[in-house]
């Protein structure tokens, strides 16, 4: 089990089951794929963000574009 906190993407990030991304930011050409859970996220625009079924997305903000 990872945590991860802090992060920001401008490409590719993963964030396997059981694991947490926290105050995750995904910028323009940014991916972010959740098998696990992400709490604290912005989407910025040009930015994605994928989350699998039964997986967790709290307060996360999209952005317009994103």
């Amino acid at each position: 089990m990872a945590i991860y906190s802090g992060i920001i993407v401008s490409d590719y990030f993963y964030v396997s089951n059981s694991d947490t991304a926290s105050s995750t930011t995904v910028n323009s050409g940014g991916s972010m794929s959740v098998r696990g859970s992400a709490t604290d996220t912005m989407v910025n625009s040009g930015g994605r963000m994928y989350v699998s079924s039964g997986c967790t997305a709290a307060s996360t903000m999209v952005n317009y574009g994103g």
